[in-house]
């Protein structure tokens, strides 16, 4: 019997033909050439895996703590040749999350923990790969894996949901866009991070390439450990679609203007704070968009490239941490642009839905995708205006209006299965924006009910 992974980019990261064998038991998968005659050659790297897979495997059946204080997973690793083995409690090409249909899926390698302990299941580590018939029968063919003993005191993506060790996270907070700027006082940060932290869990900040010029990467390190001081997490933002220093993003750059500056900022960026627990999430950018272009399908084609070459690079960096795209909403109804948001959402490497909406709108098709996906759904800018241009409220009594209806907003959002609410913002000083939130605000009280 002789198996073909196909001649995709990816499928090329194992290029032998291989075949698992899947046990009913508690579970033993061998991985064995398909001409069952010839040892299996691995490369260095596939080989380093799939030992630190067996390594972590035991160490899982020592127990949850073990497992998630496993060392890292890589390194070099000498040139061997051989059948390699992985125990695993938990085997089953049904467990597969498929992904929408997309060419791979992923699996973890799960252990159930002492359930006398309230413990839940820990993944020390998953495997990606595809499910093929063999024998009138699923199975499922693995090409590489990623370390989940790597994650201990990060946020990931388990399933449709955001877990932190293991534990289940909403994010709930604010955004707070102007606080990297170079006019906004650093010594104020503190008087921010403490009052926020009182009701929320998040902080949602721009670093787009003007915060990190000049050694400003050491200013980010420094509000991303004042936040830690005040157990808050953050979402970190890219790029901006629209940011003041750059023109609005053209399908050109999509295409290939995004190649040089960005992605060099992009690295810069995940490389320096990857090792920081208080980041949550990663968002390419905020808002990125064809509508210059009317929605065109060229640019559309563009975008999903962009996110795919961008998320897959952020992932080689930081292979534990979600990964967002950033977009508003799957779009207009031009039936490409369904098409695309959910061609972008496929890719392994992005790892929940974002959107940004009002309080008086509910969008079923961006949490039908995320569904049929399995993702977890945050809506990182929620908007209600209460003031005018001048700063003014629009009318008497507006805030303590606005609570209620920002209250049945979260808490219909949280019975629909998202996973985080970032009001759109929190001023500190001065007049309030059309959307801000200032510190007398009755929201606080509603954000602290959700964030018990």
């Amino acid at each position: 019997m002789k198996l073909d992974f196909g001649q995709s980019e990816r499928n090329q990261v194992f290029r032998s033909k291989v075949l698992l064998k899947v046990s009913k038991m508690p579970a033993i998968a061998r991985i064995l050439d398909a001409k069952g005659s010839k040892t299996l050659r691995a490369e260095p790297q596939g080989v380093a895996w799939f030992l630190a897979a067996v390594i972590l495997a035991s160490m899982v059946a020592i127990g949850c703590a073990l497992a998630l204080s496993s060392p890292t997973v890589g390194g070099s690793e000498p040139e061997r040749s051989g059948v390699f083995e992985i125990e695993s409690p938990v085997f089953s090409s049904e467990q597969c999350d498929p992904r929408g249909g997309s060419e791979l899926c992923e699996m973890p390698l799960a252990a159930q923990a002492d359930e006398t302990k309230g413990s839940r299941l820990i993944f020390p580590l998953v495997l990606v790969g595809e499910v093929a018939l063999v024998e009138e029968e699923k199975v499922f063919l693995p090409l590489f894996t990623k370390p989940r003993a790597l994650c201990t005191n990060r946020v990931v993506r388990t399933g449709d949901k955001l877990t932190f060790n293991g534990r289940e996270i909403r994010l709930i907070g604010m955004n707070v866009a102007y606080i990297l700027e170079e006019w906004f006082p650093e010594d104020q940060w503190e008087g921010i991070l403490s009052f926020l932290s009182r009701s929320g869990n998040t902080v949602r900040i721009p670093v787009f390439p003007k915060h990190a010029r000049d050694g400003g990467l050491d200013r980010v390190e420094r509000l991303i450990r004042l936040g830690g001081k005040y157990n808050l997490k953050f979402i970190i933002v890219l790029e901006g679609y629209m940011a003041a220093d750059y023109p609005i993003k053209s399908e050109a750059w999509f295409d290939s203007g995004y190649r040089d500056e960005y992605m060099d900022h992009l690295r810069s960026v995940v490389t320096r704070l990857r090792d920081f627990p208080e980041v949550a999430l990663w968002q390419l950018m905020g808002e990125p968009s064809c509508a210059p272009e009317g929605g065109r399908r060229s640019c559309y084609n563009s975008l999903v490239e962009w996110a795919r070459v961008a998320s897959e690079e952020i992932k080689r960096l930081d292979p534990c941490r979600p990964v967002a795209v950033g977009m508003i909403s799957v779009g207009g109804y031009q039936p490409h642009e369904e098409v695309a948001w959910r061609e972008m959402h496929t890719f392994l490497s992005i790892d929940a839905v974002t959107v940004h909406i009002w309080t008086n709108v509910w969008y079923e098709r961006e949490l039908r995708i995320a569904d049929e996906l399995n993702l977890p759904v945050l809506y990182t800018e929620v908007y209600h205006r209460a003031y005018k241009k001048n700063g003014r409220l629009i009318r008497p009594g507006i805030l303590e209006k606005r609570a209620p209806i920002i209250e049945d907003f979260m808490q219909r959002s949280f019975e629909a299965g998202v996973d985080g609410i970032i009001l759109w913002q929190y001023i500190h000083q001065g007049y309030c924006g059309e959307l801000d939130y200032n510190q007398s605000d009755p929201a606080w009280k509603v954000l602290r009910s959700f964030n018990q």
